[in-house]
């Protein structure tokens, strides 16, 4: 395996918290001019209020895997110099970004990323569940042999 600068819970924190600015503020946006109206309509406080939930959630979602699988990282990740990509050093592609970040559920667990940070802090390449499972790395771009 290349030697790669494996980046761990602070940096990805940083990133995370970045996309996060980078995202609710479209998804704010987007549902005061349009969303508002169109939960209201459904029959139930229950289903609007699901479907309120999940939104988001699915945008992040989407946001992650075009983000990582087309590009090699979410805007976070590239504005601090981050790449996700395969144990080569290539982008990990739309695939691998799916399962990395639908296994956000587990890595979230119990609470606050807890099982992420863990699994990070404990791992030689800091690799969360999704990325063992998915076969992802986050690393510096800088430790990247050129192309």
């Amino acid at each position: 395996m290349v030697p790669f600068e494996y980046k761990g819970v602070g940096a990805r924190l940083a990133a995370a918290v970045i996309d996060s600015i980078l995202v609710s503020v479209p998804v704010g946006l987007l549902y005061v001019s349009v969303l508002a109206d169109i939960f209201s309509g459904f029959e139930s406080v229950e289903q609007a209020a699901a479907a309120e939930a999940v939104f988001p959630a699915v945008l992040a979602l989407v946001y992650y895997v075009l983000f990582e699988g087309w590009f090699g990282g979410t805007l976070g990740k590239l504005i601090l110099g981050m790449r996700v990509v395969k144990k080569d050093g290539t982008r990990a592609g739309i695939g691998r970004a799916f399962f990395r970040n639908l296994l956000r559920i587990l890595d979230f667990l119990p609470v606050a990323y807890l099982l992420g940070i863990i699994m990070v802090a404990a791992s030689s390449t800091k690799q969360r569940l999704g990325d063992r499972i998915a076969g992802t790395y986050v690393v510096a771009r800088k430790s990247l042999p050129r192309r």
